[in-house]
């Protein structure tokens, strides 16, 4: 299928390289979904208690792997433009600044959702969770979450790309930013594992929604200033 609208088609087809690349070597995903496995088990043996108490630790465990083993995929997410400097020719061909920063952050969407997804048994295994009582608002949360986290950290990302210190700089300013993000994540997910009130639930629900709506579009706004001045 052609696609016409020519600033959709060039966003797709960047995205489109990047996950092609990814594909062929895999080692952003499986560096990814390893290091959130490792995070989730060491946690569980931390925080194991008989019963249903191990339960009330499962949201902040749960996010907290997506948090630091996400950061794996926003740190690499402008390498390859980066050599020799190719993101300067990005920069000055036609191409709209709106349209990398929409591929890159998707690109990084897709890459946690497939992180995610591989996750998610395994902390129903540990945590020994029969049942999901809502799995139609887990699921909203777990995209909102993700989209947030990864449109945040995109711009982040492009802002420290000539950074010398990067995987040390990204953390101590990103992960403050998308704080008031995780907090509503972690409420809404014990909630849901706790059925607890469905309004209390949309709440949270709504106020991720607020999040991930500012950030993409003061993304799509700053995004070329960042990336030319960095």
């Amino acid at each position: 299928m052609t696609v016409k609208n020519p600033y959709l088609r060039v966003t797709l087809a960047m995205f489109h390289k990047d996950f092609m690349v990814e594909m062929r070597s895999r080692e952003v995903l499986l560096t990814m979904t390893f290091f959130a496995i490792l995070v989730v088990v060491v946690f569980t043996f931390a925080f194991y208690v008989h019963g249903d108490v191990s339960r009330q630790y499962l949201p902040g465990v749960f996010w907290v792997a997506i948090i630091f083993s996400g950061t794996i995929s926003l740190l690499r997410t402008f390498e390859r433009e980066r050599e020799n400097d190719c993101i300067r020719a990005l920069l000055l061909s036609p191409t709209p600044p709106s349209a990398i920063y929409i591929s890159k952050t998707l690109a990084n969407i897709v890459f946690t959702l497939v992180m995610e997804a591989c996750l998610v048994p395994i902390v129903v295994v540990f945590f020994n969770v029969g049942s999901l009582p809502d799995p139609a608002r887990f699921l909203a949360i777990l995209f909102l979450g993700t989209i947030g986290f990864c449109a945040v950290g995109t711009l982040f990302s492009a802002m420290l790309i000539n950074a010398r210190m990067k995987a040390v700089l990204l953390p101590l300013i990103f992960y403050p930013v998308i704080a008031p993000l995780l907090i509503t994540c972690v409420k809404a997910t014990f909630s849901i594992f706790a059925g607890g009130d469905v309004d209390q639930i949309n709440r949270w629900l709504t106020m991720a929604l607020a999040f991930d709506m500012l950030f993409i579009v003061l993304g799509l706004w700053v995004f070329g200033h960042l990336v030319g001045e960095g």
